[in-house]
């Protein structure tokens, strides 16, 4: 069931051909902007890449992962629940895929 929802799904997601042929046809030299709810305004993103908002999906499992670790450093159990919370945070989502977090 898993395996068969990730493929069916898969097939209508945005992928990084359809962005990187959408961005070809805008200003090259135009920002990338996210909302920040806090200022209420459209703000700029950091240009080094990856970040920890922009990054594949691999990259991301290991800063949630070192967090993680930091934040149970004290549990016995911490890699228990380390494997479970990044298993249902990347539970749709191959190593592959890119995460842009702009929110």
């Amino acid at each position: 069931m898993h395996d068969t929802f990730i493929n069916h799904d898969r097939t209508r997601m945005l992928t990084v051909q359809k962005l990187i042929d959408y961005l070809k046809t805008q200003d090259p030299n135009a920002c990338i902007l996210a909302y920040e709810q806090n200022s209420f305004a459209y703000i700029e993103q950091m240009p080094e890449l990856p970040n920890p908002d922009i990054c594949t999906v691999a990259e991301d499992k290991k800063n949630l992962e070192d967090n993680l670790r930091s934040w149970h450093k004290d549990d016995p159990d911490a890699d228990m629940k380390i494997k479970k919370d990044i298993e249902m945070t990347y539970r749709y989502a191959k190593d592959n895929d890119v995460i842009i977090k702009f929110c």
